[in-house]
């Protein structure tokens, strides 16, 4: 109900904060010689991201055990790193923008 319509604004905010910290600063170096679709840079947004999600559940202090289960999180990351990946290769390697 109400409920649902508030996690829907909240969400995406929520969901920019790993983005800001993580990802913009790695596309920005990754994107100093852009290559689309390269699964070296897949494989670096995937190792990334399940630093991320490791290091965020360690200082959140252990309190969502549910997400800690190793299979959980690495497909997590993985989904996550995927993402990044096909934004960065699809819309953000542009040469005719360039934002660096």
């Amino acid at each position: 109900s109400y409920r649902a319509i508030i996690a829907c604004f909240i969400i995406p905010f929520v969901t920019l904060i790993p983005y800001s910290i993580a990802a913009v600063p790695l596309q920005f170096l990754l994107n100093k010689c852009p290559k689309r679709f390269n699964i070296f840079y897949l494989l670096i947004y995937c190792v990334v991201a399940i630093v991320f999600l490791y290091v965020s559940y360690k200082l959140e202090g252990g309190w969502s055990i549910p997400i800690f289960n190793p299979r959980r999180m690495i497909v997590w990351a993985i989904g996550a790193g995927i993402i990044y990946w096909l934004w960065d290769s699809v819309i953000m390697q542009k040469y005719e923008y360039p934002y660096y």
